[in-house]
């Protein structure tokens, strides 16, 4: 896998925190990386291999009709003493060599009857999450005309390990605690914060309740022939010029930028950030690449809970005032200016906020803390 690849892959897999469906070409991504055949991902019992599983690859619609009834008969998965195994288990890469013993593998039903006419005899485990005694994880089978998962295959999954964890870990959080959809569009519906999604030349593909709401009271920016605009001239150029490198055919110009645009009123300015959904594959508008726009109106009632903040993330109060500027648009030039902090500090606080919520970037965190501010309970 070359770097480029590589860099599409986890934009893939960080999108999947907001978008559950995009584990399936995740899956796919993976199980091609590996040079795999089929992939799972499931959740499944260790007391009686009961659970549930989505699956990818040419035997993908066989595997599940097969699935419920075999899986409570897969030895590979099934432990005498699940206490034990809880307390020995560690998210790590393993192969069914590791877990049982070829041979008698080979003799079980489970391999007779599933994985064979599957043409799977190889395969990898890939452990997310334990809770419980329900272990989720990904599988990927291997035809038996291939040898073995060896070093290669092993290390490409290791390398992206780490990320897979952060996503599955997230994207958990975020679904206990949201009661609409499980797509890019229904979880930023519910969001107080204003978002559009745009193509790169503009268009409006997708505008949520609060930036229609937004755009409906404020005259600074308009919408002209379906496109996002702003009603200065100076203003609008610059928009373009940031939805353009966001949406970028290039994928290395593919940037993020923000800006800010005066109210009418003159009562306080809109923040803009324009952000690149990386992989056209993340679209929800039929493979089209798109860029997100949120703003943020300084007029508007905040609604930022920093106690979801820090209990989501385990933010330190320091952290979460430099998160919160950030997502009200500020750079982290700006935040030590409000802050009254160095620029070091900022930066310092900025690298521990990204390792707390497996973001790789400025623009990866505001759509991470948008999504968790923006939450509607009950």
């Amino acid at each position: 896998m070359n770097d480029a690849d590589h860099e599409k892959l986890l934009d893939l897999v960080s999108e999947a925190v907001l978008a559950p469906r995009l584990w399936a070409p995740v899956m796919a991504s993976l199980t091609e990386v590996v040079r795999g055949r089929v992939a799972m991902l499931s959740r499944l019992s260790v007391r009686d291999g009961v659970g549930a599983a989505k699956f990818v690859g040419p035997e993908a619609a066989e595997a599940a009709r097969a699935f419920q009834y075999y899986a409570p008969k897969n030895p590979t998965m099934i432990v005498q003493n699940p206490a034990d195994y809880r307390g020995t288990w560690v998210p790590r890469i393993l192969t069914d060599e590791e877990l049982l013993p070829k041979p008698e593998l080979m003799r079980s039903e489970f391999y007779n009857d599933f994985m064979r006419p599957l043409d799977i005899h190889w395969v990898m485990y890939i452990r997310l999450a334990l809770h419980g005694d329900d272990v989720f994880a990904i599988s990927i089978g291997r035809d038996e005309r291939h040898d073995r998962f060896g070093a290669d295959a092993l290390a490409a999954a290791r390398r992206l390990h780490p990320h897979l964890l952060r996503s599955f870990a997230l994207g958990r959080r975020f679904a206990a605690s949201r009661h609409d959809g499980d797509d890019l569009a229904d979880a930023l519906s519910g969001l107080r914060h204003a978002v559009l999604l745009v193509a790169s030349d503009r268009r409006v593909l997708y505008a949520n309740a609060a930036a229609e709401q937004l755009m409906a009271r404020s005259g600074e920016l308009v919408m002209r022939g379906g496109r996002l605009s702003a009603s200065d001239a100076t203003q609008a150029a610059r928009l373009e010029q940031l939805i353009g490198v966001a949406g970028s055919a290039d994928a290395a110009r593919r940037d993020s930028g923000s800006m800010s645009v005066g109210l009418v009123d003159s009562r306080g300015r809109l923040s803009i950030m324009v952000s690149p959904l990386r992989s056209a594959r993340d679209s929800i508008f039929g493979g089209e690449a798109c860029v997100m726009v949120g703003i943020t109106d300084p007029r508007a009632e905040s609604g930022l809970d920093e106690h979801r903040l820090r209990d989501l993330f385990g933010f330190t109060r320091a952290e979460t005032r430099v998160a919160l500027a950030l997502l009200e648009g500020a750079s982290p030039r700006e935040v030590s200016t409000r802050l009254g902090v160095s620029f070091h500090t900022v930066r310092n606080q900025l690298q521990s906020i990204y390792d707390k919520t497996g973001a790789a970037r400025q623009s990866e965190l505001v759509m991470l803390l948008m999504r968790a501010t923006g939450i509607r309970l009950g």
